[in-house]
Parts: structure tokens; C-alpha cells; sequence
């Protein structure tokens, strides 16, 4: 392999961690605004259920 294409390879490498890393995270943002939806969707148990 030339050291060129070692290089690019290397560089490949590192964005797609890079997107896996991003994924990862948008991944953690979306459970926690599921929690926070069904958190905020529970009707107060005072309420009168009509």
C-alpha cells in the first residue's frame, strides 16, 4: 500500500468514528426526550378523570 492511500485510509477511519460518535449522541438525545415526553404526558393524578 502506498502511504498516500494510508493516509486517506487512516482519515477515513477517524470520520467514521467521528459519525459514530454523533450517532451515539443523538441517540442518547432522543431517549432522554422520550423519557421527558411520557414524564410530561402523565396526566396529574388530581385530576378528575371525565
Amino acid at each position: 500500500m502506498t502511504d498516500k492511500r494510508k493516509l486517506h485510509e487512516k482519515k477515513l477511519e477517524a470520520q467514521w468514528r467521528e459519525w459514530n460518535a454523533q450517532i451515539a449522541r443523538f441517540k442518547t438525545k432522543t431517549e432522554k426526550a422520550k423519557a421527558e415526553v411520557k414524564v410530561n404526558d402523565t396526566p396529574p393524578e388530581d385530576l378528575p378523570n371525565d
